[in-house]
């Protein structure tokens, strides 16, 4: 599972468009020096956050990284006050599994559609 392949570009474009900014903390998980997870905090103007942009390389799969950081993304959304987290999945992805497993719960499903515009 993970991102279309199709989709790839915007993700690249978008996550650019997320460095330096105040209201977005990155996180990188390193095993042995070597970067193998990442993700993302979004924090909202009203008290809300939202999970993001997380993903572990294949190599470093299985390990308790994605655990880790939902874990410290959650700390500190909660040291920044927020009173609602969220994020999103796929569905019968790890991904939902590994939220689940951290107390967040389904709320509801929903279709990501992309495609290639041509200029």
């Amino acid at each position: 599972m993970g991102i279309p392949s199709e989709c790839h570009e915007l993700v690249n474009h978008a996550g650019k468009r997320l460095i330096g900014r105040a209201d977005v903390v990155q996180y990188l998980a390193l095993v042995d020096g070597s970067p193998a997870a990442f993700g993302i905090l979004c924090i909202g103007p009203d008290g809300t956050a939202h999970l993001g942009g997380a993903g572990t390389l294949p190599e470093f799969r299985g390990r308790g990284l994605q655990t880790l950081l939902i874990r410290l993304r959650s700390e500190e959304a909660n040291r920044r006050g927020c009173d609602l987290l969220g994020g999103s999945t796929s569905v019968g992805s790890q991904s939902l599994w590994n939220m689940e497993a951290n107390g967040f719960r389904l709320a509801y499903t929903k279709t990501l559609w992309c495609v290639a515009v041509e200029n």
